[in-house]
């Protein structure tokens, strides 16, 4: 949830159209604006949806660093030679930030140590986002999210991925 901060108004932004937000190191919005002249008469819909999302960070003086394992489980047609990655917002959403470690076939894990209590979002890849995890429908499911306690596993079975389709 994004919280305003209560010097900035939206008197002069009109509902459904695009605003570029501007957020403060609190992570307040402190400012908004329309978006380029290009797509200021273009309803919302119409405008390719476009988010940077950075993860908060952490000094190591205030948080506490817990173990979190995430063990994924594969589709059968999985190749078996592919390695499998975590991608996560806080590389930018690289696709092949951490290689997980292979326990058989169809089984990754992986231990990372993250901020407790700290969000982390992340998708499963096999180096890149065109071999990227999908729903049932063969859609682009939403980000995995946890938020990390000591000990914590958390386990995801990607369904399909993007450049198989049978």
């Amino acid at each position: 949830m994004l919280r305003t901060d209560p010097k900035c108004t939206c008197a002069t932004n009109v509902a459904g159209r695009p605003v570029i937000v501007t957020l403060g190191p609190d992570g307040t919005i402190v400012a908004l604006r329309r978006a380029a002249p290009a797509d200021a008469g273009r309803p919302a819909k119409e405008i390719p949806t476009t988010a940077y999302v950075f993860a908060p960070t952490a000094n190591d003086d205030d948080a506490q660093l817990v173990t979190v394992t995430i063990a994924v489980s594969v589709p059968n047609q999985t190749p078996p030679t592919d390695d499998v990655y975590l991608s996560s917002e806080r590389s930018g959403w690289n696709p092949a930030e951490i290689r997980l470690n292979r326990i058989d076939a169809l089984h990754f894990s992986a231990q990372l140590k993250l901020p407790a209590g700290v969000r982390f979002a992340y998708r499963i890849t096999r180096g890149s986002f065109s071999t990227g995890e999908r729903d049932a429908g063969f859609q682009l499911p939403p980000p995995h999210t946890i938020t990390p306690k000591p000990g914590a596993l958390e386990r995801i079975v990607v369904e399909n991925w993007a450049d198989i389709t049978n």
